[in-house]
């Protein structure tokens, strides 16, 4: 296996989610684009050091922040999907539980 963590990566999201016309002028609203729980063990795994990401709070509300610092509060949809063995109405009721049983497991 290559060893990584002699490299200081960052990684960079940001999730752009529209547009809006104010006062002649074009602004960008940003979404929440945080790494979820897959992207996180990943992203240790290959040694990323920093990430920085949109909190989906306002038009410039970047966070940065140490990968061993970061807490992932979220699950992807697949992710999901997959855990609730392909049962879309499962996913719903059982999602808090999963949060939870993946951040106990850091």
């Amino acid at each position: 296996m290559y060893n990584y963590s002699k490299y200081n990566y960052t990684v960079y999201v940001v999730r752009k989610i529209g547009s809006d016309f104010v006062n002649k002028k074009i602004t960008t609203k940003m979404g929440k684009s945080a790494p979820c729980y897959d992207c996180y063990k990943k992203m240790m795994l290959i040694g990323v050091k920093t990430i920085v990401y949109s909190d989906g709070d306002g038009i410039s509300n970047i966070k940065k922040i140490k990968l061993r610092d970061y807490v992932p509060s979220i699950i992807s949809a697949g992710r999901r999907f997959i855990n609730c063995g392909y049962n879309k109405k499962k996913c719903r009721k059982n999602e808090k539980k999963m949060i939870m049983k993946l951040i106990e497991d850091i």
